[in-house]
């Protein structure tokens, strides 16, 4: 009994946050205004985190080999709810479901640099009116998924202007709070964009593939369908070189809490099929809302990032890991 003390602790932790969330509702996030609309540097606190808390030296979870974790937390409302996430060159940048880009370096994550989007959809600068899901960068450009209004946004990198917009027929008979949750560019340039729903049917959940720029009006697209393991739903998506997509996905439970699995995926068809589970995440695993998935490369190795959205709420953590993909 005294041995799963610190287990029912951690598993409360992960459950509170969400019997919570309705009471911090109306105080969390207002809307900014004048001043907070513009780039500002943030402080930020970093404690570094195990794999598994009940075995420290614990490296392996499925086909990952764990490298690093880290816990961060700032003194600044609007870090937190990160939901995608692009690492390059050392540098990490966040999008968070209000409409923020967080850059911070890997390396010195002391301070990091926020970004409003100051166009897009909606009035105001919160996850409800925002709902920014999903990140994609290239050539240049961002592309941002926005759940609420299922559209595709492409802004300039550098001085985050927008360039065009769409809301594609594809995704328009998506839920409101279900739509542009993971998307991915494959090689060759087309995108796919995956449905956050919860499966009704041994059909799945609805996907787009895009041959092109999906931020753009007249790119066609067709639909596709994802099934999810059992329970859970995808909230976002990375491809690899060879033609595997990455999907991470996610599910609650009241008495489970949060827990995560990665799979990789190929088209087929109008399918995005399963071919392998990689990494399942749950307790005693070090686990939180997990949103975010990034990937890059380190001495002809495969790395995988992953993030988590505190949803904002003080409960939770912004929790940041470093694996590597295993061959």
């Amino acid at each position: 009994m005294v041995n799963d003390f610190p287990r029912a602790v951690r598993r409360a932790r992960l459950i509170l946050p969400l019997l919570a969330l309705p009471l911090l509702a109306s105080f969390i996030q207002p809307p900014l205004y004048g001043d907070e609309l513009l780039p500002r540097a943030a402080r930020l606190s970093v404690t570094s985190v195990t794999l598994d808390e009940d075995n420290p030296t614990r490296r392996r979870i499925g086909r990952l080999l764990f490298l690093n974790g880290w816990a961060i937390r700032s003194n600044d409302r609007r870090f937190g709810g990160l939901s995608a996430l692009h690492v390059e060159n050392g540098i990490a940048l966040a999008l968070s479901d209000s409409g923020d880009l967080i850059r911070f370096r890997l390396d010195d994550m002391t301070t990091a640099t926020i970004h409003p989007l100051a166009a897009g959809p909606g009035a105001s600068f919160t996850k409800h009116m925002r709902d920014s899901e999903s990140l994609v960068i290239g050539e240049g450009r961002l592309w941002i998924g926005f759940e609420r209004y299922n559209e595709v946004w492409a802004y300039a990198r550098d001085t985050l202007v927008p360039l065009s917009k769409a809301a594609p027929q594809a995704m328009a008979e998506w839920g409101r709070n279900a739509g542009a949750e993971a998307m991915a560019r494959l090689p060759g340039g087309r995108f796919l964009i995956l449905e956050e729903a919860e499966v009704r049917d041994e059909k799945g959940v609805a996907a787009a593939l895009f041959d092109g720029d999906p931020a753009g009006p007249a790119t066609k697209a067709r639909t596709l369908r994802y099934r999810p393991p059992a329970g859970y739903r995808p909230v976002d998506a990375a491809a690899l070189a060879d033609g595997r997509i990455l999907i991470l996905n996610r599910r609650f439970t009241l008495f489970g809490g949060f827990t995560a699995k990665l799979v990789a995926a190929r088209i087929a068809g109008n399918d995005v099929m399963i071919e392998e589970d990689l990494a399942y995440f749950a307790p005693p695993v070090t686990t939180d809302n997990y949103e975010a998935l990034g990937v890059t490369h380190e001495n002809g190795r495969q790395i995988l990032w992953l993030a988590s959205d505190d949803n904002f709420n003080p409960l939770q953590r912004t929790l940041i890991l470093k694996f590597a993909l295993e061959p």
